[in-house]
């Protein structure tokens, strides 16, 4: 928690950099002496899709209080969690148009296909190598960073969370046997990358949003769900959950943009 704490509290001062940076408009000579108009009061949305006072909320309303604080309560920041300005999909696009100010979330792909690198199966196995591949300056980091650019977006950091795995409403058949016909359907994210992995450990893949996954775990739609991992389903699905499969898929890096 205090590793997701500093990360907000760097991001916190580099926005206040940039908004007082804005606030004191044109440079130069004429600007020389003169003093700087007030920062006139902004009011900004930022969504994610965890639940209220999950460790995600809690580093999010941090977040929020340092953003204030760092601009003297000029800037405040209303903070909606658990998915209620939509799929984080959508959040997005309405991130890049200007319509959301910020959003903490898995890099969508409804824009940019391209953009499901970030989550590609299988892309690292330890917490070493993930470090390595997410830095910043990497190159899947600036591969993401231009996607984000070419969308109107500003990527600010990176929120690594943890490896994913599949969490069922009772146990497989074979459950340690990775080619064995599972006999269960799960919700996957609309993202090729899932889908092709669930089919590959033996389960029929259900492209759903997920904002919509509890429901459809809950009726039966679905008998489970990747793309996320332990921590993910306890905050959202623990009372459907009976049987986790901790396969290691993907590992789980929000983006905070």
């Amino acid at each position: 928690m205090k590793r997701f704490g500093k990360l907000f509290m760097v991001l916190a001062l580099v926005l206040s950099l940039v908004l007082s940076l804005a606030a004191c408009g044109g440079g130069g000579e004429e600007a020389a002496g003169a003093e700087a108009p007030a920062f006139t009061e902004r009011s900004w949305k930022i969504g994610h899709v965890r639940p209220q006072d999950t460790s995600t909320d809690i580093d999010v309303q941090s977040f929020v209080a340092d953003l204030k604080e760092a601009t003297d309560g000029n800037l405040t920041v209303e903070v909606y969690p658990a998915s209620q300005l939509g799929n984080y999909t959508v959040v997005q696009e309405r991130v890049g148009m200007g319509d959301i100010e910020m959003q903490l979330a898995p890099a969508g792909t409804s824009v940019d296909k391209a953009m499901g690198i970030s989550s590609a199966p299988y892309l690292c196995a330890t917490w070493d190598e993930a470090r390595e591949m997410y830095k910043k300056g990497s190159v899947l980091t600036n591969a993401t960073e231009e996607m984000f650019a070419e969308q109107g977006i500003k990527l600010l950091a990176g929120y690594p969370k943890y490896f994913g795995g599949i969490a069922l409403v009772a146990e497989p058949d074979s459950p340690r046997d990775a080619t064995a016909n599972k006999g269960m359907k799960i919700r996957v994210p609309a993202i090729k990358s899932y889908e092709l992995t669930a089919k590959s450990l033996g389960f029929i893949a259900t492209p759903i949003a997920y904002s919509e996954a509890f429901t459809s775990m809950q009726t039966g739609i679905v008998d489970g769900a990747i793309g996320s991992g332990a921590e993910g389903y306890y905050s959202s699905f623990r009372d459907l959950t009976e049987y986790y499969m901790p396969v290691n898929d993907h590992f789980k890096y929000g983006t905070c943009k």
